[in-house]
């Protein structure tokens, strides 16, 4: 036994530790194929055999010989020499042109001039689909021709020369008219123009043809299916979604700061991938606040990772001063970023790249400590960020060596943060998991107090928990009560065992409850067969409105469970049983009574011993659903409700006479029907017998039980009727009815 017990109260580590996993897990692949898929249901497939690929097509325009002119003249649009002055021939993309000439400095834009031929088959000029001209990255202001013709015009400067609005564009695929080619050789120019730098140490990284993928001539369709770049935009989005994924984590527990840094860190990778994307730029003219939104996402993310395992593992420790010095480092260079001049604000791409590789280091620095001193998660981390670093530092050694980049960074940023995200959600729902079975322990004794004094009576004293309840606290309400009792339960469980009497009983009120709670009451007291229940006139009703509807419409209910009930029981062979339910409005009070030992609630009032006594009487005037005249009063629209008057009547404890009233809505339809065609009639029935003329209303309620042998009240005044006939009561007799008796 002890062996179990240990075992059931050890947390669930090994059970829970894949649902973070899991739950990423099913989440991730589903939004993938989703936004990537999407896309490709389309796209136009091509058919098989495509005649372009037999034509040589598409062509590779980056695998061919190219020449970069320096500066521009219109007649350079139909080509240039290969071998002339101020010419270069590059041997690899991207082609950077301010790379491959001395700097010269100068206020106003470079111009360039880029040329390439290739050869076409005749083959390749036929067919429906137009030729188009893929290029991945260009940039910042170009214009191109083909055979000297113009195709594409991004061309922006303004009467002085300099550049009004800036074109690098990501992703570019526009169609060309086929008659501007011709089988054999073609010539294809660039003009390019971007900013003059302040220093020859730094090339213009925004102006040339800037992709190391391939720059494409094809068929339109050839080419739009082949340069899809659904699986980018996948990544992008995920991105957005792991960011509101995190941050919504944080706004739920504000204590967990690296939430808040992943999220963020996840917020500007989707927005330095998302500034160039062909929808972003098609909502912009210029494109330099999309670039400048791209470096300051840049800056932020180095110190936002560094952030997220400070704060991941040493949340609670001091760190050295020059390590927060280094992470706020960036924020001068994010400064620059939105607010130099664009070819100045380029040589902080060249401090960030020694930032970054600072960051590594400082991030080895948290990991070995982690290590070191056994934190939480410290080896999967670690693992997750050593293939990182590798990849980054090669990323960013290699363009600071070669100034082309291997581009391999984006897809480990992708695979990095989905790991983290992971791994954190992972460790939430362990630490989540524990505080579950904190919370379950104290819910399951709150829950175990409440089964015996409902959270509704703590909430009419004025108290919020158990633990605020004193001896003597009382409050003053004007509420509806209802009283339910079962007819002749004692001859019933005279033929029942104990352990059957209380199966009995516990099956029945669990039928009846349900009906209570459903209309904003609560159960009181349960008292062997018997319910009271209360209902509570809520802030700004008037006289018990809410609370006498609420209470009349939970009693139908109750009778309608009764059937279903007494169903079951029929099934069983047991015999149905009947209720008798009366309900009363009026001012009592609720409290607690005993001694500092032992408490106990209770509710005190005329109106529960009057409720009381109206259930009572459902026996003596053969009704299922008594009410009084103040809680007629107490409903919006008495007339909606099916009711007939049953009398006046003083009940045990009181003097004065009280209206009692008859609710037969939960009657079976034809004895409803027949009771509200009968209502006049029995009404003038009942003045008869009030007035002593009994044979007269013997009349009336003999016709009225003739037509409905249901109408038990009917039935019941009828034999009134012959009683007084044979025993007329004394003189004065005013037709109260007057009850010693509970």
């Amino acid at each position: 036994m002890k062996s179990q017990r240990e075992s059931q109260n050890k947390p669930r580590k090994i059970r829970l530790f894949g649902r973070g996993w899991r739950l990423l897990g099913r989440m991730i692949p589903v939004l993938l194929v989703a936004v990537w898929c999407g896309p490709l249901t389309g796209a136009k497939v091509l058919a098989a055999p495509d005649p372009l690929h037999s034509a040589g097509l598409p062509l590779e325009l980056s695998a061919l010989p190219w020449a970069v002119h320096q500066g521009w003249s219109p007649e350079d649009r139909a080509g240039f020499a290969w071998d002339g002055p101020a010419v270069a021939r590059p041997k690899r993309f991207p082609l950077i042109p301010d790379r491959l000439f001395a700097y010269q400095p100068q206020d106003k834009p470079l111009h360039f001039g880029l040329m390439t031929r290739f050869t076409l088959s005749p083959q390749a000029l036929t067919g429906l689909d137009p030729l188009a001209i893929y290029l991945p990255v260009v940039g910042e202001n170009w214009e191109v021709f083909v055979n000297g013709q113009p195709v594409r015009d991004e061309m922006t400067l303004d009467e002085s020369g300099f550049i009004a609005r800036r074109r690098t564009l990501m992703g570019v695929l526009f169609p060309l008219d086929k008659s501007l080619f011709h089988a054999g050789e073609n010539t294809l120019v660039f003009h390019l123009a971007g900013d003059a730098m302040p220093s020859g140490w730094v090339s213009n990284s925004l102006l040339g043809l800037l992709s190391t993928k391939p720059y494409l001539l094809g068929g339109y369709q050839q080419l739009e299916a082949m340069t899809s770049r659904n699986l980018e935009l996948s990544m992008q989005v995920i991105y957005l979604f792991l960011a509101f994924f995190l941050l919504m984590f944080y706004l739920r527990r504000k204590q967990e700061f690296h939430f808040l840094h992943l999220g963020l860190f996840s917020l500007l990778l989707a927005v330095f991938y998302l500034a160039y994307h062909p929808v972003m730029v098609r909502l912009v003219d210029d494109t330099e606040w999309l670039t400048r939104a791209r470096w300051v996402a840049l800056a932020g993310m180095g110190p936002l990772l560094l952030l997220f395992l400070e704060t991941y593992f040493f949340e609670d420790k001091r760190l050295p001063w020059f390590i927060k010095l280094f992470l706020v480092l960036p924020v001068p260079l994010a400064a620059g970023f939105l607010v130099l001049p664009l070819a100045v604000a380029q040589i902080g791409l060249r401090v960030w790249q020694v930032y970054a590789l600072g960051a590594i280091v400082v991030g080895g620095y948290f990991l070995v400590r982690g290590l070191r001193e056994k934190t939480h998660d410290a080896r999967g981390v670690s693992a997750i960020f050593l293939g990182f670093i590798l990849v980054v530092g090669l990323d960013i050694g290699w363009d600071m060596a070669t100034q082309t980049r291997l581009g391999y960074t984006q897809y480990t940023f992708f695979v990095v943060v989905l790991a983290l995200v992971m791994l954190i959600v992972n460790r939430f729902i362990v630490l989540h998991a524990r505080e579950e079975l904190l919370n379950a322990q104290l819910t399951r004794q709150k829950n175990a107090f409440f089964r015996f004094v409902p959270t509704q009576f703590l909430s009419l004293l004025g108290k919020q928990s158990a633990e605020e309840i004193d001896l003597g606290n009382s409050s003053a309400q004007t509420m509806s009560v209802l009283f339910c009792d079962i007819r002749s339960f004692t001859s019933l469980s005279e033929k029942m065992t104990p352990e059957e009497t209380f199966r009995f009983l516990n099956g029945y009120l669990a039928f009846m409850e349900p009906s209570i709670s459903t209309h904003g009451g609560f159960v009181d007291k349960f008292m062997g067969d018997g319910i009271m229940a209360l209902f509570a006139l809520p802030l700004g009703d008037k006289a018990g409105e809410a609370s006498s509807e609420r209470a009349l419409m939970a009693a139908l209910r109750m009778l309608g469970s009764l059937e279903a009930f007494n169903g079951l029981r029929v099934m069983e062979g047991a015999p149905p049983i009947r209720i008798g339910i009366g309900i009363h409005t009026g001012p009592l009070t609720l409290g607690t009574v005993g001694s500092t030992g032992r408490l106990d609630t209770t509710v005190i009032g005329d109106t529960v011993n009057l409720a009381s006594r109206v259930e009572s009487l459902t026996s003596h005037f053969k009704v299922d659903l008594m009410i009084t005249e103040d809680v007629v009063k107490g409903l919006a629209r008495p007339v909606d409700w099916p009711m007939r008057e049953i009398g006046l009547a003083v009940v045990k404890g009181r003097t004065r006479p009280i209206t009692l009233y008859e609710v037969f809505q939960a009657e079976k339809e034809g004895s409803r029907q027949l009771k509200m065609e009968s209502a006049p009639a029995f009404a003038q029935a009942l003045a008869s017998y009030r007035q002593g003329r009994f044979l007269q209303a013997q009349g009336g309620f003999a016709a009225i039980a003739a037509q409905n042998p249901d109408d038990r009240l009917a039935a019941f005044y009828q034999q009134q009727c012959n009683r007084m006939i044979e025993n007329p009561p004394p003189p004065g007799w005013d037709g109260v009815e007057v009850f010693t008796h509970k």
